[in-house]
């Protein structure tokens, strides 16, 4: 995000707090370009844990066993299962394929986000 952008955010969340706010201006001021950085720094939030349950084709847990998410535009990513099915990977925001690593023909889908998440992931047959 732009300084300008910064700028144009602090201005609309100034003139729509003059009245609200009874701090002299310049204090007003400094408060809402404040308000509009850490706004921008959590807008632009990358990596957190997804964690989840992974079923196979016949909708049962696949337990102790290696899987590769992998995003239309970044590197793989390994993650593993424990002994009932479960995961917790960090992925960045967005749509990831998983494979298992020893059978190609399994694939899922898995999405990343900004913030920790719980998702499964339901392999299928290519």
């Amino acid at each position: 995000m732009t300084f300008e952008s910064v700028f144009s955010i602090a201005h609309i969340l100034y003139r729509a707090t003059v009245s609200l706010i009874p701090v002299p201006r310049t204090s007003r001021f400094n408060l809402i370009v404040g308000a509009a950085v850490v706004l921008c720094f959590v807008s632009y939030a990358k990596a957190d844990f997804v964690s989840g349950h992974v079923y196979g084709p016949d909708n049962r847990p696949v337990p102790n066993a290696t899987f590769s998410a992998q995003s239309a535009n970044g590197q793989p990513v390994n993650f593993k299962t424990d002994g009932v099915g479960t995961f917790s990977v960090y992925l960045d925001p967005g749509t990831y394929t998983v494979h298992s690593t020893t059978d190609k023909t399994l694939e899922g889908v898995v999405h990343g986000y900004p913030q920790s998440a719980e998702e499964d992931i339901h392999l299928k047959r290519k």
